[in-house]
């Protein structure tokens, strides 16, 4: 999950590896149990890094600048 601010609005971006590539499926499940508006994005079965711990897989861009982020 990649999180990145819009303005004052912060974005939230999670990539999955889905075998029905039905993103939208989950963005509606998140949003329904979780209040959450998420954007979700398939990406190909393996191309997703493997960490033992969950933390790793969380990205914060809110506190870069635009500079920094390239």
């Amino acid at each position: 999950m990649t999180a990145r601010k819009a303005g004052q609005m912060d974005l939230l971006t999670l990539e999955i590896e889905d075998r029905l590539t039905s993103p939208e499926r989950i963005a509606r499940e998140l949003q329904i149990r979780l209040g959450l508006s998420v954007e979700v994005r398939c990406v190909p079965f393996g191309s997703l890094p493997r960490f033992e711990g969950k933390a790793a897989r969380f990205v914060d861009h809110r506190g870069v600048t635009a500079n920094e982020n390239h």
